[in-house]
């Protein structure tokens, strides 16, 4: 993608005026480019759904991501003309992303092999422009992923809701759509939990390893395992196939094995019914479907709504393999990043600030530290089909405070959104701004967010209810609250602007609100 000085002044009143969807998390320049150029890409294979618009603000490891709403609405407009016409071309859009995928986990493989060391400089730049390329080709598929799944979830909802009216049963509408939308796949998420638990079994039978683990003495583990070798390498192996599990958008957090003993013994500090928790972790996808079986036949469910609810299932498994893709891009690049930063003399944090185009920067003679560190303390990215610009310094806070505005959320007593997940509970709420923060929730909390991510699960097992800005029926919050069985409304709007830490309020999922009870300033 080109860089284009003076992109913003071309798009004044779109930037500033025109209406956005919101998403934040943590998230670097050079790491949510790759989404952000791959959204735009233009490809025969997109059927014209790309991107036109989209800007990312960062501050403090955080990004703010818009996405221009018309492209949503486009997007979904085209897959739901689709489904009415085509409905069995939908299930195979993304299977022409087959081979790319195959190439990125090979490239990935390849690097995995690679000893960079004696690579020279040039063939070191070569392998990052190949990697480069291939991921871009992995994630060209977003723009439709992101434009169905942020853009479905209130026009299948009005649908349900009119099915639900017209059959005149009982029961509300929020148990038909909460049970219609459920997810039908296992996540990576899903996948991890059930391998650790497995392990987490086999220490069980062993009562010298289960004390040495409940005892949580390193050198008594260590013995332990030394006489259990097959446990021992089970552990081994957990770490060889998820170290990269809780990764972000920032972060190569490359798990050890002392991270997957600590999860398991957590699991035996809680008395959990290993097996009873794992057939419950297999079975929820499966009754989920038999569910949805039973109410397209109780509601008289076919046609479009019936293919749009199927499609949704399709796009929530295709969202969370794109996200483990992205959390192994996140770990293979950070090793090339290492290597080649280690030869250029610019940091790892450092090379994070320029965008994937930018990058062979570094083998130049230019200095970039100046504008990199500028970056880091603030800086927006602007992209369109093809161009981008990156404003920083005093550019970037006069656009910030031009984009941002103020509202005053303070005589608010109520909010609404989407449910994601039936109940009704009171707590305080807890505003989890980034994956650094979710610490500070404690049990019966309610966290409230932009919207969740994988590096949320810790405070949203705590948490007694889940409220979010954004998220569709496929969002990573709508599914984990399922999941849970824990209230959740979804696409409030504004919920981490008008919530405060300390506030006491009333998550009502059964009907899609929140009430604040008392403000924590009174």
């Amino acid at each position: 993608m080109k860089y284009t000085k003076n992109l913003f002044e071309q798009h004044p009143s779109q930037l500033l005026k025109e209406p956005w969807y919101h998403q934040r998390f943590d998230g670097c320049p050079l790491l949510i480019s790759y989404i952000g150029e791959a959204q735009a890409r233009k490809e025969t294979r997109k059927r014209d759904n790309h991107f036109t618009l989209q800007l990312s603000f960062f501050e403090n490891e955080r990004t703010d991501w818009y996405m221009y709403q018309p492209d949503i609405d486009r997007v979904t407009g085209n897959f739901i003309r689709l489904t009415t016409e085509k409905p069995d071309d939908c299930t195979r859009i993304l299977s022409d992303w087959q081979e790319d995928e195959i190439r990125f986990y090979d490239k990935c493989i390849e690097l995995k092999k690679t000893d960079l060391t004696q690579r020279t400089d040039q063939q070191l730049k070569h392998f990052f422009l190949d990697l480069n390329e291939i991921y871009l080709n992995r994630l060209t598929s977003s723009s439709l992923i992101d434009g169905f799944a942020l853009g479905s979830d209130r026009i299948v909802a009005e649908m349900i809701q009119k099915k639900v009216g017209e059959q005149k049963l009982g029961g509300s509408f929020t148990e038909y759509f909460s049970a219609l939308t459920a997810p039908v796949h296992l996540s990576f998420i899903n996948d991890v939990e059930i391998e650790i638990l497995q392990v987490a079994q086999k220490v069980q039978k062993k009562p010298g390893l289960k004390r040495a683990f409940l005892r949580e003495d390193p050198d008594e583990i260590s013995r332990e395992l030394k006489k259990n070798p097959s446990i021992q390498h089970a552990i081994q192996s957990l770490q060889d196939k998820f170290f990269w599990s809780k990764n972000n958008y920032v972060h190569d957090n490359r798990l050890d094995t002392a991270h997957f003993i600590r999860e398991i013994q957590e699991i035996l500090r809680q008395h959990t019914d290993i097996l009873g928790h794992i057939e419950k972790i297999k079975n929820t996808p499966i009754q989920n479907r038999k569910e949805k079986e039973k109410l397209f036949k109780k509601l008289e469910i076919d046609g479009t709504l019936k293919a749009l609810i199927r499609l949704n299932e399709d796009f929530t498994y295709w969202q969370d393999e794109r996200k483990k893709a992205t959390y192994w891009g996140t770990h293979y690049l950070g090793v090339l990043l290492e290597e080649i930063g280690k030869r250029t003399g610019y940091t790892v944090d450092e090379i994070k600030y320029f965008t994937p185009s930018e990058v062979h920067h570094v083998f130049e003679k230019k200095d970039w530290h100046a504008e990199l560190a500028a970056r880091k303390k603030g800086c927006v990215i602007h992209w369109d089909e093809t161009r981008f610009e990156v404003l920083s310094g005093a550019k970037y806070q006069k656009f910030k405070k031009d984009f941002r505005g103020h509202t005053d959320y303070a005589h608010l007593t109520e909010l609404k959104g989407l449910t994601a997940c039936l109940g009704k509970v009171q707590g305080t709420v807890k505003r989890v701004l980034s994956a650094t923060e979710v610490g500070k929730v404690e049990k019966g909390d309610i966290l409230v967010a932009v919207m969740t991510r994988p590096d949320y699960i810790v405070a949203m097992k705590k948490a007694a209810a889940i409220v979010t800005n954004e998220g569709g029926i496929t969002s990573h919050a709508a599914i984990v609250s399922r999941e849970l069985k824990i209230p959740c409304v979804i696409g409030t709007k504004i919920a981490t602007n008008a919530l405060h830490d300390g506030d006491l309020i009333e998550v009502d999922a059964d009907n899609g609100i929140i009430r604040i009870l008392k403000r924590a300033s009174q």
